[in-house]
């Protein structure tokens, strides 16, 4: 990309005066006292301007850096949708707490101590709440892990919901459910 001297000129002159006013700015002076306070500040400001201004340029007309720019765009878009998916996706936490794996669980408290726990208290060792399985519960579990099931339904209501289909599948384990 070519630029004209005057479109250059005219970008130094524009930057040197936001140099210029943002230090005036910041330090609560007029554009006098800084003439007499620093005599040398307006020329360093055109220098700093005209450095800048040629470094931008330069850059812009390098076909690499437009190559990378145009890189950092597409990355920034595709990290934007990412995010929007991320906000639209069905949150599945339809589960108040996650359970446990039963034979991590079993394995931890031992073969014996595993098995003198009444059917309530290997639920709750797993994490799941006594009385809080359901008629329902155990009708999904039948349909999920029963004697006659459907792998197309439970391939889909392990989609759906992820969280409930760990919960069934661990409290069919517990409760010796599967195939039954």
């Amino acid at each position: 990309m070519t630029t004209s001297i005057e479109e250059t000129n005219k970008a130094i002159e524009t930057e040197t005066n936001r140099i210029i006013s943002a230090t005036l700015q910041k330090h609560g002076i007029t554009l006098d006292q800084l003439k007499q306070q620093c005599p040398g500040a307006v020329e360093d400001a055109q220098r700093v301007a005209k450095d800048g201004v040629e470094k931008a340029q330069a850059l812009e007309a390098n076909p690499v850096y437009a190559q990378l720019e145009a890189e950092r765009e597409a990355h920034r878009l595709t990290q934007m949708a990412l995010e929007a998916s991320r906000q639209i996706r069905p949150n599945n936490t339809n589960v108040a707490s996650p359970t446990l794996d039963p034979t991590i669980v079993r394995a931890k408290l031992g073969e014996r101590e595993y098995w003198a726990l009444t059917d309530d208290g290997r639920l709750a060792a797993i994490g799941v709440a006594p009385g809080t399985v359901t008629r329902v519960d155990h009708e999904n579990i039948k349909a999920l892990f029963g004697k006659h099931t459907s792998s197309a339904f439970a391939s889909n209501y392990q989609k759906q919901s992820p969280t409930d289909y760990k919960r069934l599948r661990a409290i069919a384990t517990v409760l010796d459910l599967k195939g039954k």
